[in-house]
């Protein structure tokens, strides 16, 4: 047995007249402060419920609007400070840079005064590290003043010397380069010898003889000899020791003192003061 559904037409005309029966109510009450009577109070009562229906959706839809523009808000509110924060931390970025970089010249100047008068900074532009070489290139070259074997030393100590200029850079063959040799002494012992590179981390200061007493930890540096480097540049520290049954010298292999692979800024001593 089917079951009649009610027609749609029907459902809208009930609204229709709940509504034209809520209007008449209220102009009822406008114009006067009187008494309701019987058949306002039925049509009061039958329009009562789809009043409280369209008010509450009314308000409903107000605060759905509300939230939804007090989040966009929010939102583009909290872009703004992200963009703020990502601002302040790219500047803090900067500030640390400069101050890390300052203590680097701050160094470099301590180094100044303990080789020579006459120097030049200089920041390192390229690297050339490889199996046959170890070779860094800065930003000074002969329209400055740059010589071939002038000596290159950074906050840490001697790093190498130059090996090429051409006008405005020049490349520097660092320490542990294999065709490099510096004419050095144990700083404790005053035992003489070499340091040559390895093409390696490590250096190895050769002609050490048995007879001297070498001790890890030992500071080696630059003798004055030869010419090329002031006396008493910090090269390194003794970082392994080995003593052949046969042979007449000791191996001795030197650990840098500068860090030879973040090299930032270096000085190029134009002028030299042995003693």
């Amino acid at each position: 047995m089917a079951i009649n559904k009610p027609h749609r037409p029907r459902v809208f005309l009930y609204l229709l007249i709940l509504i034209l029966l809520s209007v008449i109510l209220i102009t009822i009450n406008v114009k006067g402060n009187r008494q309701p009577d019987f058949v306002e109070n039925l049509v009061s009562a039958l329009v009562s419920p789809l009043q409280k229906i369209i008010s509450n959706s009314q308000n409903a839809i107000n605060s759905f609007y509300n939230k939804y523009f007090y989040l966009v808000g929010v939102k583009e509110e909290n872009l703004r400070l992200k963009a703020e924060m990502a601002t302040i931390k790219s500047l803090q970025n900067e500030l640390a840079e400069m101050k890390l970089e300052r203590k680097r010249l701050l160094s470099l100047l301590d180094v100044k005064e303990q080789s020579s008068p006459k120097t030049m900074f200089a920041k390192i532009i390229g690297y050339d590290s490889t199996n046959w070489n170890r070779m860094v290139t800065i930003d000074k070259g002969t329209i400055h003043g740059i010589e071939r074997k002038m000596p290159i030393v950074s906050n840490g100590g001697l790093i190498g010397k130059i090996e090429s200029a051409s006008r405005s850079s020049s490349k520097v063959l660092l320490i542990t380069d294999i065709r490099n040799a510096v004419d050095a002494v144990i700083q404790e012992s005053r035992a003489q010898g070499v340091v040559v590179g390895t093409n390696r981390e490590l250096c190895e200061m050769k002609y050490v003889s048995l007879e001297e007493k070498v001790k890890n930890g030992g500071r080696i540096v630059s003798s004055g000899f030869g010419g090329v480097y002031p006396k008493g540049l910090l090269i390194g520290e003794v970082a392994k020791v080995e003593r052949k049954e046969f042979g007449l010298f000791q191996e001795v292999f030197i650990k840098p003192s500068s860090d030879l692979e973040h090299l930032e800024e270096v000085m190029v001593i134009m002028g030299q003061q042995n003693e």
